[in-house]
């Protein structure tokens, strides 16, 4: 008789939890707390974003209709001609490039631009100054100028490797400087802003005057040393996972890229921009950014980049340069992805965050950092719960995050603007943003 116990005990606890059910009733007119947490999106150019994609009326209209708050458009890597203005270096003289111990100096004058005729400079030690006004440092290995004219006279272009192996010097942290000319140089540039032009007007325009977050995070490829000149597709469309190289920039005053920022920002804000001969670009736009971030991932690249302090430099003086233009954007900085790899760097953050590592007056508004989980499917909704372990998973590292903010810049907001990972990702992202103004 004893099984039937467990049925009577079943039966017992269904009519006691049927007559002993609990009410309920939210009272929704009295707050317990406020949310400071603004959930928005971000939109990542690609091809179905562009006009004539059988998607682009409605992906447009959709933001619009959103109604969003702090909006981050990103002109994403894969695709260089929608998202950098300059794709060729400028071709007038001099030709100059400098680079760290182990890196590749590029000199190249361009398909229509002659050869290398002379070298102006050329130094494997610890030289001093920018092109154009390089001297020579009290370390200097003898056979540099020679060994560079041997390299590069007479040629379209040429690498060499700031080497000891290639140069011989005993000298510690050597860099190599060099400053040539081409022969049928001409001082005309590439600027143009086409393809770019049309996603910025029509991000703006579903904005309707909502605020917004601009991230330009492909820099021209010509401004980092790499071994040769890094090509790119004719084709706009076409993904390119190559173009982004992000090494170490032949202009270690980083004056190179920070004027580059600078003129595009005057482009979308101001009506235009001088060129590096002095020649000014007319625009037509007069847009108002709220917030502006410097680069993205670059927590991820094994080269000089990818050192909190080398992007902090790097931060510092676009950042610095961007202030003079709009006093009243906003800047933001790290774009930190190690999470999605379960890691978090204690060392990256706590040294952003450090205002005594940065520029005096450097302004430091928010910080973003990225988290990506990628289900078994992304076209298979039973899969998609798996995400939820993981977010388990990461949220404490994001509190950790926010607890050193909190200790070392209070005033700092963060942002999570890259969160999860499904099929829509080629199109928007979820970003949830954890210190954002708004309710």
């Amino acid at each position: 008789k004893m099984w039937r116990m467990p049925i009577r005990l079943v039966i017992f606890l269904s009519l006691y939890l049927q007559v002993t059910a609990i009410s309920v009733t939210p009272h929704w007119d009295l707050p317990v707390g406020k949310s400071r947490s603004t959930s928005t999106l971000q939109a990542v150019v690609n091809p179905p974003l562009t006009r004539g994609s059988s998607i682009h009326d409605r992906v447009w209209k959709n933001l619009h209709d959103l109604e969003a708050e702090v909006v981050r458009f990103q002109y994403w890597a894969p695709y260089p001609r929608l998202g950098v203005a300059e794709l060729e270096a400028p071709k007038g003289n001099p030709r100059c490039a400098t680079a760290s111990s182990g890196y590749w100096v590029n000199i190249f004058c361009g398909t229509s631009d002659g050869v290398i005729e002379e070298i102006q400079f050329a130094s494997f030690g610890n030289p001093s100054g920018s092109c154009g006004d390089f001297k020579m440092g009290s370390c200097n290995a003898p056979q540099t100028m020679q060994i560079v004219k041997n390299a590069c006279l007479g040629k379209n272009s040429c690498s060499l490797n700031a080497s000891p192996a290639t140069f011989g010097s005993t000298c510690s942290s050597a860099s190599l400087s060099i400053q040539a000319k081409c022969s049928n140089a001409k001082n005309e540039t590439s600027w143009d802003f086409t393809l770019m032009d049309s996603l910025m007007e029509d991000f703006m325009n579903a904005q309707n005057g909502r605020s917004v977050m601009i991230n330009i995070c492909t820099p021209p490829q010509w401004m980092f040393n790499t071994p040769s000149q890094i090509p790119y597709f004719s084709d706009p469309n076409q993904v390119d996972w190559g173009y982004s190289q992000m090494t170490e920039l032949r202009d270690p005053t980083m004056t190179e890229i920070s004027d580059y920022y600078a003129r595009v920002l005057s482009w979308y804000s101001k009506g235009g921009f001088t060129d590096e001969y002095g020649k000014f670009h007319s625009s037509k736009y007069r847009y108002n950014f709220d917030y502006w971030e410097v680069l993205n991932e670059v927590d991820l690249s094994p080269t000089m980049m990818g050192q909190p302090e080398y992007y902090t430099r790097l931060y510092d003086a676009v950042v610095n340069k961007l202030h003079v233009i709009d006093f009243n954007l906003k800047f933001v900085g790290m774009a930190y992805a190690s999470l999605t790899l379960h890691k978090l760097d204690s060392h990256w953050f706590k040294y952003f965050l450090n205002s005594s590592n940065h520029v005096t007056g450097t302004p430091i508004d928010m910080i973003t950092f990225h988290y990506y989980y990628v289900p078994a499917s992304r076209t298979d909704p039973t899969t998609f719960p798996e995400m939820f372990p993981e977010i388990d998973y990461v949220i404490p590292l994001v509190k950790q995050i926010i607890d050193w903010k909190n200790e070392i810049a209070p005033h700092v907001l963060t942002d999570m603007n890259e969160l999860v990972e499904t099929k829509l990702k080629w199109v928007f992202n979820l970003n949830v943003g954890s210190d954002l103004p708004g309710d």
